[in-house]
């Protein structure tokens, strides 16, 4: 929501103290109240949204908590758009789907893993040609989960934002919209996911309603919030990608064993990002039990290693499970020679360094690619 002033106010500032006027009344403010903060700010900016101007008020007077400067300021301006002091700029269509958009949160590794799935569901090009309009649906019906899970992380994690200064993370913020859009884009997106699954059969209903609890009760709830510890925040990743790719395979295939197993491989790539989460939560005002906050930094790292590391240890383990052909495990030499490589070149301190760097996402999107190549060859011959 972007607010202004409207139209026909005149600013008057005779003997230091400010004055809003319009045709029919006065209204004074003192100096250094909150209402003048906001005013001043509102009328330098022409339009401006209450969290940048919660942001600027708690810049000049950080002693002060951003949530309850956002409350206050809220409270504030709801009460001069009443008086009809303020107006609402109403968002442009182009702005609504902009911001629905970026509240997906496709990326390339998302569509790398969907692919991934669907060599894994396929197996040989007649099974695709067999099947090609589920694979198809599967496809789309995945895309579009993940972009529901992550709209609706963002607009239960609004508030949390706020405080641990993430404004530019969630777009729902970044866009200059309220919380009460992100409440439409996420009955939007839920209730969409919901359809498509409703559409392959209520086994793979079931399964989405699961994850949908699941998704509450890691961000949503009051009473339990899983991601605040971080063995319950990733045990919930786990399961909850695992049963997203299970009720994406449902719509091709019954679920047994080997999917089960497909699934929790493909969830476990999801590890390798956890890092970017727990440093951005660590040591917040949201007193999070993260790695960093619960282990020493360096202990953190390691952990944090071995995590990342999951998908390769995972392959390894289930090798006599056929999950993966024998070509595709190659894709475990790429991430272990880069962090060799390091080691030697570098010492050992540059592998704590290696999994906090921009350069180790490459490596997982190096992976990727070589294992739906690998795939892909099987998929052919």
């Amino acid at each position: 929501m972007l607010i202004s002033i409207r139209e026909n106010i005149k600013w008057h500032s005779p003997h230091n103290r400010y004055y809003i006027v319009d045709e029919i009344r006065k209204t004074e403010y003192e100096t250094n109240s909150l209402g003048l903060q906001i005013f001043k700010i509102i009328n330098r900016n022409e339009q401006v949204s209450i969290d940048d101007i919660s942001n600027e008020i708690h810049s000049k007077f950080p002693n002060l908590d951003l949530k309850n400067i956002h409350n206050d300021v809220q409270d504030f301006v709801e009460d001069m758009l009443n008086e009809k002091l303020l107006v609402v700029s109403n968002p442009s269509l182009t702005s609504l789907l902009k911001t629905l958009l970026s509240c997906g949160e496709i990326r390339f590794f998302h569509i790398l893993l969907v692919l991934i799935a669907d060599f894994l569901i396929t197996e040989k090009i007649d099974k695709f040609f067999m099947y090609s309009n589920l694979i198809y649906y599967n496809f789309i019906f995945l895309i579009v989960s993940f972009a529901a899970a992550h709209t609706v992380n963002h607009y239960l994690d609004y508030e949390e934002d706020l405080i641990s200064g993430k404004q530019n993370k969630n777009p729902i913020i970044r866009n200059n919209f309220n919380r009460k859009v992100g409440v439409y884009f996420s009955l939007f997106m839920t209730t969409l996911v919901l359809f498509l699954a409703f559409l392959s059969g209520l086994e793979t209903l079931f399964i989405i309603i699961f994850g949908a609890i699941l998704a509450f009760l890691y961000s949503g709830s009051k009473i339990i919030k899983l991601k605040k510890f971080y063995i319950s925040e990733y045990i919930a990743i786990l399961i909850g990608y695992t049963v997203t790719f299970l009720a994406a395979i449902r719509i091709v295939t019954p679920i047994s064993l080997k999917s089960i197993i497909q699934s929790i491989f493909l969830s476990s790539f999801f590890f390798k990002w956890i890092r970017v989460k727990d440093l951005a939560y660590a040591k917040s005002k949201l007193k999070y039990q993260t790695l960093f906050d619960v282990f020493p930094k360096e202990k953190a790292l390691q952990i944090i290693i071995i995590l990342y590391f999951t998908p390769e240890i995972l392959a390894f383990i289930m090798t006599p499970f056929r999950v993966l052909p024998p070509v595709s495990l190659g894709f475990i030499f790429i991430s272990t020679f880069f962090f060799i490589f390091n080691f030697l070149k570098n010492g050992p301190n540059s592998i704590y360094d290696s999994i906090i760097s921009e350069s180790i996402q490459k490596i997982t999107y190096l992976q990727l690619i070589y294992l739906i190549f690998s795939l892909f060859i099987q998929f052919l011959f």
